[in-house]
């Protein structure tokens, strides 16, 4: 997992007096599955404190902003409207109501959420995505369209008419 990684940037900014903290890693990440070596790209994600959207506009972290960032992500990738976030299963240190799986054409992908209040009295979201899972979903049919041979021609014509003359006339 980059979970791990990613938290202890977190708490090196924290023991800096930094508490706004929005980092992102994209790694290979090793496990074991049935006596196999299994390895896979992951995208982890950590957001706390507030972040800034535009001048002078500050906003607190929550799960409905990594929620967004994740459905930017994955619309962007081409899997528009073919994911969810569901409740399938308790994940381990997490906040139970507020974490999530994604599930991206049936098939889990990764997870978002809070960690437990137990673990960080602060409200720390996090996210891990695995990529190469994600990948061998494949995008599928994209819709696109020809760039035109033909440059467009924008007019902008007036016409100066007496008062007397009515609109249906003109048309």
């Amino acid at each position: 997992s980059l979970i791990p990684s990613l938290m202890e940037i977190y708490e090196y900014n924290k023991a800096r007096n930094n508490k706004d903290v929005n980092i992102f890693e994209t790694g290979e990440v090793f496990y074991k599955e049935n006596e196999e070596y299994v390895q896979n790209d992951h995208l982890g994600i950590l957001m706390t404190g507030t972040y800034i959207d535009g001048v002078n506009n500050k906003i607190n972290a929550d799960y409905y902003y990594i929620k967004g960032i994740i459905e930017n992500i994955l619309d962007y990738l081409g899997y528009n409207k073919r994911y969810d976030f569901t409740i399938e299963q308790t994940i381990k240190n997490m906040h139970p109501y507020q974490t999530a799986s994604i599930i991206v054409n049936g098939k889990n992908v990764g997870f978002l959420g809070r960690i437990h209040p137990s673990i960080y009295k602060d409200n720390v979201y996090i996210s891990e995505i695995n990529l190469t899972e994600l990948r061998k979903i494949g995008v599928g049919n994209m819709k696109h369209k020809e760039i035109s041979k033909y440059p467009s021609i924008k007019k902008d014509v007036s016409f100066i008419f007496d008062k007397e003359v009515l609109s249906k006339d003109i048309i």
